[in-house]
């Protein structure tokens, strides 16, 4: 047997299992921070939680926060979690000695080849905490179909994952919590006014589908424009 790992599904492997790891349990993120930091962590369990929320449970985001507790015994849990939960992603917070979550979650990012970063960055515009795909093709000013393609290519690379409320509706997608940060801490470093154009795009396509949704629900009532009155 050989065992694997990569960032990116490997589809093209003949006879391979595909085994794609989740982030950690709730109770699994405490028990790991429990392990790392000891007492500080066990005497505040909920400020533990709160830990293990703010880094999305992912297990590398949780490793440099309690390496980065243990580290300073001066510092509270309570104080830690304030830190991750102030201005700012928090990306800033996780990192101790040679080890960065940014840094690791950079890697991924610049795998990808520059329009699917461009549509990483801008995505994370979407609503949270999952987005459908419309609202997409309207930030990325594109079509529906390619959008999907886009869409499709990042979630191979793992930066973004699948949410689905219910079988019977369309696929939605969102991020995990630390990459929407550093999609956001990158997408500050763009033109503002592109920025702001797709902003307008994705507020014209919401108040379409509202409208879309009253003249289902109300047939033959007119539309209200607060700047011009019934329109």
């Amino acid at each position: 047997f050989v065992l694997m790992t990569t960032r990116r599904t490997l589809a093209g492997l003949d006879g391979a299992r595909h085994l794609v790891l989740d982030v950690l349990k709730p109770k699994e993120a405490q028990q790991l921070l429990q392990e790392i930091v000891g007492s500080r962590i066990t005497d505040d369990p909920q400020a533990a939680l709160e830990i293990a929320r703010l880094c999305g449970y992912l297990p590398l985001g949780l490793r440099v926060a309690g390496a980065g507790l243990a580290a300073r015994p001066h510092w509270t849990a309570a104080a830690l979690a304030q830190r991750l939960d102030g201005e700012g992603s928090g990306l800033a917070e996780l990192v101790v000695g040679d080890l960065d979550v940014r840094a690791s979650l950079l890697v991924g990012y610049r795998e990808a080849d520059p329009g699917h970063q461009w549509a990483f960055r801008l995505l994370a515009l979407a609503p949270v905490p999952s987005f459908a795909l419309w609202s997409g093709a309207a930030l990325l000013d594109d079509t529906l179909v390619h959008t999907e393609r886009v869409v499709d290519q990042l979630l191979q690379s793992h930066l973004l994952e699948v949410r689905q409320a219910a079988r019977e509706y369309p696929l939605r997608y969102g991020y995990h919590r630390l990459l929407r940060a550093l999609a956001l801490e990158l997408l500050s470093a763009d033109d503002p006014i592109t920025v702001t154009a797709a902003v307008e795009r994705l507020c014209t396509a919401c108040l379409a589908m509202a409208r879309y949704a009253d003249a289902l629900l109300t047939p033959g009532r007119v539309p209200y424009d607060a700047r011009y009155g019934e329109v």
